[in-house]
């Protein structure tokens, strides 16, 4: 009887601990966490080829100084 209520607390209490370790190696305090971050915002820009049409519309006037 008693093992099984150990067995049952244990499984109650993996979603948490799976959660908290997650959160530490994914949090915005990490090392791993802080250059997704980085690299998510980089890749949420433009992207170079999307210029293309641009600098045709434009021409010359793309250009200031």
């Amino acid at each position: 009887m008693a093992l099984t209520l150990a067995a049952i607390g244990a499984c109650a209490l993996a979603p948490t601990l799976v959660g908290t370790v997650v959160d530490l190696v994914n949090g915005p305090n990490s090392r791993y966490g802080s250059r997704r971050t980085l690299r998510r915002i980089r890749d949420a820009g433009v992207r170079p080829d999307e210029f293309e049409d641009l600098e045709v519309d434009l021409g010359d006037e793309m250009f200031v100084g």
